[in-house]
């Protein structure tokens, strides 16, 4: 933009000494539109700016550390002058360690038409990835003036670890409970109000447990095996704490690889377990039944939208008091 202004003054400075030595109609013209084009170009800009309005998304909500992730800012210009230069700046920051960086892009915007300027951004620690869209800065055509328009939307996107396999040996046989909603997924039971498989008659079923629809479907005798309430007795209390020293963030990222490596691999294992974690923001300790790897990514989106602990125990003491007579293995 400095560039631009001097050029405009040295040009403006030219016509003047033009009309000067030349009197005549052609340069008071010149000079004439050379002192009113700002003004014009301002006002085209000004009317640009009014209608200018954008928003901001992501390909996805939830992706692993290092990957690629495109985030789309979509401009709309309802003005009938196009915007020839629109400067895009947004703002990513990880939510557990609050250090922003900043990206920028140009892009024209036709008038009464929309944009769309692309992004990739990316994330080497796990936490929650808020790219904010802070402002675009509209130019003139010639980039003598420019108005910022200011702007606080938000996309966030969960950056999950990666995960490796560990070697599990749980114990199936659980505790039968009658009172529980929790059902064992390797054992069959006598609870009739879910069933847990169906197969072929074999000699010694009790005829009460015969599926007769399906067995005249499937012209043969097929039983039904119900299941086995069961009680939880896995806990895995997460200690999501730092105490901000140097290197925390590869710390905090190492603890969320493991918890999740471990969690993921007893699900693997048909092991029902639960998942305990204070949460700091709301000063609550926090229980999540985990039976599979979708729950496990959903704890931790949970935990990753909120920060770390400085208390160390925290989850330990809060599971003491709140789950007190609750009995895991």
């Amino acid at each position: 933009m400095v560039r631009s202004k001097i050029v405009y003054v040295l040009l403006l400075a030219v016509l003047a000494v033009f009309y000067i030595m030349y009197i005549d109609n052609m340069s008071l013209f010149l000079l004439v539109f050379a002192a009113v084009l700002p003004f014009v170009l301002f006002f085209i800009m000004l009317c640009a700016f009014f209608r200018t309005d954008a928003d901001i998304s992501s390909s996805s909500m939830s992706e692993n550390k290092d990957s690629d992730i495109s985030v789309d800012v979509h401009i709309t210009n309802r003005s009938i002058f196009p915007v020839s230069d629109a400067r895009v700046t947004l703002e990513i920051m990880n939510s557990l360690d609050s250090v922003p960086e900043k990206m920028s892009a140009s892009v024209p915007v036709q008038a009464l038409n929309s944009q769309t300027v692309s992004f990739t951004v990316s994330s080497q620690y796990c936490g929650k990835l808020i790219v904010t869209l802070k402002q675009i800065r509209i130019y003139d055509y010639i980039k003598l003036f420019s108005l910022r328009k200011k702007f606080s939307k938000t996309t966030e996107i969960v950056i999950m670890p990666h995960t490796y396999p560990v070697d599990i040996i749980t114990d199936h046989s659980y505790d039968e409970n009658t009172m529980s909603e929790l059902y064992s997924k390797c054992r069959a039971g006598d609870d009739c109000s879910e069933v847990f498989n169906i197969r072929n008659y074999n000699d010694g079923d009790k005829i009460n447990r015969i599926h007769w629809k399906l067995s005249m479907k499937q012209d043969s005798l097929m039983v039904k095996d119900y299941s086995m309430p069961v009680n939880c007795s896995i806990l895995l209390l997460f200690e999501f704490c730092t105490d901000y020293s140097a290197g925390y963030m590869s710390k905090l990222d190492t603890l969320v690889e493991t918890f999740s490596s471990v969690s993921e691999s007893i699900a693997e294992t048909e092991a029902v377990h639960d998942a305990g974690w204070y949460d700091v923001t709301k000063d609550l300790y926090v229980t999540r039944r985990i039976a599979s790897c979708e729950d496990v990514a959903s704890f931790l989106g949970t935990v990753m939208r909120s920060r770390a602990c400085t208390e160390t125990g925290k989850a330990y003491f809060r599971h003491m008091k709140a789950d007190a007579g609750v009995r895991y293995s």
